[in-house]
């Protein structure tokens, strides 16, 4: 049995204006700096709930009361996998950029 997992999103008030300026805009006449002030305003509100609820799926995880654990576990083995390939990737990237710091 399995326990079902909420989420619980904060329309915080300056997220919320945030949302609405953004709106009456379009996305390309936004300055690439206001769209990085946005973006860390968005994750700066909503980073401790979020941080909770992984904290709380976690506990919920060990306990054995989330769903479809398989799949669950597939994916953790995908995930080690991932960063396998990418140190991997990483360690040939180094040998490439040093043979090239070589020829320079």
């Amino acid at each position: 049995m399995g326990v079902n997992l909420s989420l619980i999103c904060p329309f915080v008030m300056p997220l919320a204006c945030l949302f609405c300026s953004v709106e009456r805009r379009r996305p390309e006449f936004i300055p690439e700096e206001l769209h990085r002030q946005y973006i860390q305003l968005m994750q700066d509100t909503l980073l401790t709930d979020i941080q909770k609820n992984l904290e709380d799926f976690r506990q919920k995880r060990s306990m054995g009361l989330t769903l479809a654990e398989s799949e669950l576990t597939k994916l953790d083995m995908e995930r080690l996998r991932d960063r396998v390939g990418m140190e991997r990737e990483r360690s040939c990237a180094e040998q490439i950029l040093s043979k090239i710091e070589e020829v320079l």
